[in-house]
């Protein structure tokens, strides 16, 4: 089984670029040039062996795979905050 490569970059800027569906504002959000962001993205699609996201010149949409994907991801984070806040000293 091959293991998955990402972190939570990756995830974060998938999350954001769902909410936002615009590479451009989500770059902004995130301090990254359009191009990293894209090719972020890229990178965790050919990761997952699965489009997240349907892009066209005037629209980018969640899949069907990618909105499954983003149930798991707030899933993450959830998980992820309450393990940061339960190991506050």
């Amino acid at each position: 089984m091959k293991a998955l490569r990402f972190d939570l970059h990756h995830l974060r800027a998938f999350k954001v670029l769902s909410q936002e569906l615009h590479f451009k504002r989500t770059a902004d959000i995130l301090c990254v040039t359009q191009s990293a962001l894209s090719r972020l993205i890229k990178s965790l699609e050919e990761t997952l062996g699965a489009a997240l996201f349907e892009r066209s010149t005037r629209q980018v949409r969640l899949t069907v795979a990618g909105e499954l994907f983003l149930q798991e991801v707030d899933h993450i984070f959830v998980h992820h905050r309450q393990y940061a806040v339960s190991h506050i000293i």
